[in-house]
């Protein structure tokens, strides 16, 4: 038996902090439960890991591995590359040092530039800016 809840806390979404509650920013959660039924069977996806794209931008959001499930990290972040065909679009001392830092929010793993406009763009994506994650 899971919780799902609305969370006014929005720093506590997508942390563990607990082991049964789901939170959910309110927006989320009015839509998620107006989509559902009572009683209704779901499946919980356990992924520390996550990649994203956005435009010629891609994103990578590590947890920890609370559970103990994924015992390489960084293979199992380089397969997930792999097999979204990203290998050319991110650059591994990145992928490497988000595995490592294990921040919980997305991080750039593009290839930067030196071009400012370029850089400027980037850091606008960084955690509070327009990631498309809303």
């Amino acid at each position: 038996m899971y919780t799902n809840m609305g969370q006014i806390k929005p720093l506590s979404i997508g942390k563990a902090l607990s082991h049964g509650c789901m939170r959910l920013k309110p927006k989320d959660a009015r839509t998620f439960f107006k989509s559902i039924e009572v009683g209704m069977q779901g499946e919980i996806i356990y992924q520390p890991i996550k990649i994203a794209i956005k435009g010629n931008i891609v994103l990578m959001e590590v947890h920890k591995d609370v559970y103990g499930k994924v015992p390489d990290m960084y293979r199992h972040a380089l397969k997930m590359i792999y097999a979204l065909d990203l290998v050319d679009k991110v650059d591994f001392q990145r992928v490497k040092n988000t595995v490592e830092y294990k921040s919980g929010v997305p991080e750039i793993i593009s290839p930067v530039d030196n071009n400012a406009s370029s850089t400027a763009k980037l850091e606008s994506l960084r955690p509070g800016g327009n990631l498309g994650f809303d």
